[in-house]
């Protein structure tokens, strides 16, 4: 086991890179970050320099045949993290700041940052709310942002699913075969491409709509014509491009 204490000034930041294992943040107090480490790597590092914390398997028995770690780091809200593994799993139960992770199979659960970038082969991912900016890379593995999104998000995924609870944000997203669902959608535009995956949006009723859609086999299905009107001087741009999913629009209370 390895334990040990860092005091920090202004937004610490923190490096981790082990194979497989586990990864957990925890929320501490402002200037101080703690760290524990279990694991059979008798040349684990954890060290500072300068003002990163540096938290990775030792570079003797190289990357792949490095052993399993499980990492708890307490450190305070706000702070920057960039976590890469093969396999393991990563948890944060601290509101963060610039946040980069990059995993193979590892699952992904986030409470919530500023700016985000996600990159996983097959693992899944769920983060609560988004401050600025989203980027998610994946082939196989889902999205689920069960928060609010603002500033951008930009999506591509191979056969991952992405499900998007409450967003303002000018989105980008692209799939191949998963579906996209974004529960409520108040923001200026969004551009959704598609091979074989629907799309489901909600939008609040009294928006002007300008509306791009190309569906090569896919059905549109619109809400059906009501007298309700929102708040006025709300517009949108929708650009929807599917080869064989379908297009479902919902109209939402404003």
């Amino acid at each position: 086991m390895i334990e040990k204490t860092f005091d920090v000034t202004g937004t610490p930041e923190v490096s981790i890179r082990i194979q497989s294992g586990r990864i957990d943040l925890v929320e501490g107090n402002t200037g101080v970050v703690k760290v524990r480490v279990s694991t059979r790597d008798p040349d684990f590092v954890v060290e500072r320099r300068g003002d990163l914390i540096d938290i990775h398997t030792s570079e003797e028995g190289g990357w792949v045949g490095s052993s399993s770690a499980e990492v708890w780091v307490e450190l305070p809200a706000g702070s920057n993290v960039v976590a890469r593994s093969a396999s393991a799993d990563v948890d944060t139960t601290v509101d963060l700041g610039k946040v980069e992770v990059k995993t193979a199979s590892g699952d992904v659960s986030m409470q919530g940052a500023d700016k985000v970038i996600i990159k996983t082969a097959s693992g899944d991912t769920t983060i609560g709310a988004v401050g600025s900016a989203l980027r998610f890379n994946s082939a196989s593995g889902d999205l689920v942002v069960r928060d609010e999104i603002h500033g951008s998000l930009v999506a591509t995924t191979a056969s991952g699913d992405l499900h998007l609870i409450d967003t303002d944000a000018i989105l980008e997203i692209s799939t191949v075969s998963g579906d996209a669902l974004i529960d409520r959608f108040h923001g200026r535009s969004a551009a959704v491409k598609t091979m074989s995956g629907s799309v489901e949006i909600g939008i609040p009723t009294g928006t002007r709509l300008d509306l791009d859609v190309s569906l090569l086999s896919g059905k549109l299905r619109l809400p059906p014509n009501t007298t309700e009107t929102g708040p006025t001087g709300r517009q949108m741009s929708l650009k929807v491009k599917t080869v064989s999913g379908d297009l479902t629009l919902n109209r939402l209370p404003a």
